[in-house]
C-alpha cells in the first residue's frame, strides 16, 4: 500500500459512521462541531436521495469523503518548494518554470512558464548559454543555475530572478578540456551547494569548482582522472560519497568527498563493474537514500543498486528497459518519482522515443510496468515536476518538449502531447518552483 492510499483509507475510517449516524471521531466532540457534521451529513443524504450533482460553495465534491475535501490527490516532492497537499500548477503563491538546454551547435537556454494543471508551456525570454549548453543544474535554494558548455569545455553560472525565473549571467570557468576534447557532459552540485562537480566525457576526467555565496565560480580546485567517457557525476544524500558512471569502461567509479576542500579520493574497491558492453550512463537515488538506479546506454538496461555506509555499491537486479530486448535502441535518462514508487527510463528507440516505467519489489527486484511514446525522437533527458504530477521530455532530434500526466498512486504515464516545438538540439529539461512575485 502506498502512503497516499494509507492516508485516504485513514480519512475514510476517521469518518466511518456508527448505527446512529454520528462520526466516531465526534462522539465526545463539542456540540458545535457535532452540529456542523450533522448538517454536512444531512446535505449528503439529500443529494443522494434527490440525485443532485450540483454542489453549493463549501460542499463536498462527488467521489470524495469529507476528509478529502479541498485536498488535491497528488503526491508532492521533497524539494522544489511544493507542500505535500499542494498542486503547484494552480497555487497562486507558486510559479513553475521549465528550462531547456540545447546541443548540436546551439547556444540558447530556453525558459518557459509551466501550467501544471494542463501541462501547457509558455515560452519566455531566452539567454545565451555558450557553446552547446547541453546540461543544466539548479542550486537547492533555486537562486542559481549552472550550465555545461559541451563544445568548448567550460561551465557557466546564472542568477535566477525570484518570482520571474529570468536568468542573468554571472561567471564562467574552464575545465581544461578544450574544444577538441568534445565533452564536458554533466554537472551537479554537492549537497552543501559549495562545490560544482563536472564530468568530462572526452577527457575521461572529473573536476571540482568552488561556488561562492553569490553564485560565481572559482577556478577549478581539483581534477581527477575517472576513466573513458565519464558521463555523470553525483553525490550521495549524505554528501560523503561521489559516483561517476564511466560509459567507456563499463564501471561506476566510487569516491569519497572531502566536503571542506572538495577533494575526491578513490574508494576501496574503486568501482562497481556493470558488465562488458553495458555503457553505464546515469544514476538516480531513491528517496529512501539507500537505493539507487542506473540506466545503461548500450545494453539498454536498468540496474537496481544499494550502497552502504562506506559508499560501496552492490548490484541487486537488472533487466532490459525494452519490451523487446533485441530492438535497436539506446538508454539515456533515469529518474525516480518523489513518492518513490516508480522508476522511469528513456529509451531512444530507432522507431521513436519512449519513457518506460518500473516498480521495485522485494530485495530490489524490478518489474517493467509500462511505456508510452515521447512524441519525438531521441529523448535524451526528462524530469518530473517537484510535485511529481507531470513528466517533461526533451526530444533532441525533433527539437520538442512533450509532457505527460503522472498517476499519483501507480506512477503510470498519460501523454498530454507536444507542448513546445522549434527547439533544435533540445537535450535537457528541468523544472523548478519559485514564489510568485
Amino acid at each position: 500500500m502506498t502512503n497516499l492510499e494509507g492516508n485516504r483509507n485513514g480519512e475514510q475510517a476517521r469518518y466511518a459512521m456508527d448505527v446512529r449516524g454520528v462520526p466516531r471521531s465526534l462522539r465526545s466532540a463539542p456540540e458545535g462541531a457535532l452540529m456542523t457534521q450533522r448538517c454536512r451529513l444531512s446535505t449528503l443524504v439529500a443529494l443522494v436521495l434527490l440525485g443532485l450533482t450540483a454542489c453549493s460553495p463549501g460542499s463536498i465534491s462527488p467521489g470524495r469523503t469529507p476528509g478529502d475535501a479541498g485536498v488535491p490527490r497528488t503526491d508532492a516532492g521533497r524539494d522544489g518548494g511544493v507542500s505535500q497537499q499542494q498542486d503547484a500548477g494552480t497555487d497562486n503563491h507558486v510559479n513553475l518554470f521549465a528550462y531547456v538546454g540545447t546541443t548540436g551547435g546551439n547556444t540558447r537556454i530556453h525558459r518557459f512558464r509551466l501550467d501544471e494543471s494542463s501541462g501547457d508551456l509558455s515560452e519566455l525570454k531566452t539567454v545565451d548559454g555558450g557553446a552547446d549548453p547541453s546540461f543544466l543544474a539548479f542550486s537547492s535554494d533555486r537562486r542559481f543555475l549552472f550550465a555545461v558548455n559541451e563544445a568548448d569545455g567550460t561551465v557557466r553560472s546564472y542568477a535566477i530572478a525570484a518570482g520571474t525565473g529570468e536568468l542573468t549571467f554571472l561567471s564562467s570557468a574552464t575545465t581544461g578540456e578544450g574544444a577538441a576534447r568534445n565533452g564536458t557532459t554533466h554537472l551537479s552540485l554537492d549537497q552543501s551547494g559549495k562545490w560544482l562537480l563536472v564530468a568530462n566525457y572526452g577527457g575521461g576526467s572529473t573536476g571540482v569548482f568552488p561556488v561562492g555565496t553569490d553564485g560565481k565560480l572559482g577556478a577549478q580546485a581539483h581534477r581527477v582522472p575517472s576513466g573513458a567517457n565519464a558521463h555523470q557525476i553525483v553525490t550521495d544524500p549524505s554528501n560523503a560519497f561521489v559516483f561517476v558512471p564511466t560509459l567507456g569502461l563499463d564501471r561506476v567509479q566510487q569516491y569519497a568527498l572531502d566536503a571542506s576542500t572538495g577533494a575526491l579520493s578513490p574508494q576501496i574497491p574503486p568501482a562497481l563493474e556493470t558488465g562488458r558492453g553495458s555503457g553505464p550512463r546515469h544514476l538516480a537515488f531513491h528517496p529512501s537514500e539507500r537505493r539507487l538506479y542506473l540506466a545503461t546506454e548500450y545494453s539498454n538496461e536498468l540496474l537496481s543498486l544499494s550502497h552502504d555506509s562506506q559508499g560501496r555499491l552492490t548490484l541487486l537486479d537488472r533487466l532490459s528497459t525494452l519490451a523487446d530486448a533485441a530492438e535497436a535502441s539506446t538508454g539515456a535518462e533515469v529518474a525516480v518519482h518523489p513518492a518513490g514508487h516508480t522508476v522511469y527510463v528513456s529509451n531512444r528507440r530507432k522507431e521513436g522515443g519512449e519513457i518506460a516505467w518500473f516498480r521495485e519489489g522485494a530485495a530490489g527486484k524490478l518489474t517493467r510496468a509500462g511505456a508510452v511514446p515521447t512524441a519525438g525522437l531521441t529523448p535524451r533527458h526528462f524530469s518530473l515536476t517537484p510535485s511529481g504530477a507531470l513528466l517533461l521530455v526533451a526530444n533532441q532530434d525533433t527539437g520538442n518538449i512533450a509532457v505527460m500526466r503522472v498517476d499519483a498512486l501507480t506512477g503510470a504515464l498519460t501523454p498530454l502531447g507536444e507542448k513546445a516545438t522549434g527547439l533544435p538540439g533540445a537535450s535537457f529539461v528541468g523544472v523548478i518552483s519559485l514564489p510568485a512575485p
